[in-house]
């Protein structure tokens, strides 16, 4: 009986510390469908133009959105140095600053999101487009692996 009572307290102290983990990692690593609405710490102007980015999560065309969705921020003449300072940076668009930039000193900003649906280029090959070693590739029994597109997790090393 012993046995069998030492047993019962195991399997129950087992479970309370897979439930203590589990609340551990739920705190620690919150769900990710939270409203991702950026407040900015200051005060701007009324002039000044807000864009947020729509929310993928509600998004009900969620299907044709492709997962690799980002922007760049395309600015304007006499832009702040904010945004000359990430020109042309790619932004995952759930990652994007929203405009005007925290630190934007323009008195009206019309900057705005230009939008893409991939980061990655079109042009994947890495071969030398020219010369002998493409004219050549083949001759020699050679094959030609690269036939699917790469897998995303493995080209962002």
């Amino acid at each position: 009986m012993e046995a069998n009572m030492t047993i019962n307290q195991l399997v129950f102290a087992l479970l309370l510390i897979a439930a203590i983990i589990s609340v551990v990692i739920y705190l620690r690593f919150p769900p990710r469908f939270h409203n991702k609405i950026r407040h900015h710490p200051h005060l701007k102007p009324m002039s000044h133009i807000y864009e947020v980015l729509p929310d993928g999560h509600h998004d009900i065309n969620k299907q044709t959105m492709h997962p690799y969705h980002n922007v760049t921020i395309e600015r304007i003449q006499n832009a702040c140095c904010a945004v000359k300072n990430i020109q042309g940076i790619h932004f995952l668009s759930k990652d994007a600053p929203s405009i005007p930039l925290s630190n934007c000193d323009a008195f009206e900003c019309r900057c705005h999101y230009k939008h893409y649906q991939d980061r990655r280029r079109e042009k994947l090959e890495r071969r030398v487009d020219f010369g002998m070693t493409h004219d050549l590739f083949g001759a020699f029994g050679e094959k030609n692996q690269r036939i699917k597109k790469p897998d995303r997790r493995h080209d962002d090393d």
